[in-house]
């Protein structure tokens, strides 16, 4: 299961918080998680990393692909996004850059690869009242 419960977990200082998600983003999932990502890498190492959107949206979308290797511009799902971020994990976007005419192409092998250095360990869901 990659959403355990968020309830006993510390959620640290207000200042410490991931940048805000305007309603404009609110309809594109891997722009939610990239942007979380990104805090979490640079909390952790103390770095900035830019992560590769593209590479997100293309993988959390292949995951439903039918038929399997069928990709579509479509859109994807949160749990897509967060599974992708698990089992492949992300590329830096200087590896995987957007570009509007690659929404369809399969990353590289190389993107894959450093993608494994980047892999979320467990995803929280919240309980929205």
């Amino acid at each position: 299961m990659v959403c355990r419960g968020f309830i006993y977990h510390n959620t640290g200082c207000h200042r410490e918080a991931p940048p805000t998600i305007t309603d404009s983003d609110r309809q594109i999932p891997e722009n939610q998680f990239d942007r979380a990502y990104e805090y979490l890498l640079k909390k952790s190492s103390g770095r900035h990393i830019d992560v590769s959107r593209l590479f997100i949206y293309y993988n959390a979308r292949a995951k439903n692909a039918y038929p399997p290797g069928h990709i579509t511009d479509s859109g994807c799902n949160i749990t897509d996004v967060l599974e992708t971020l698990k089992e492949l994990g992300t590329c830096e976007e200087s590896l995987w850059p957007y570009d509007i005419n690659k929404v369809h192409a399969k990353p590289n092998e190389l993107a894959y690869n450093k993608a494994s250095e980047n892999q979320i360990m467990d995803a929280l869901s919240l309980k929205v009242d």
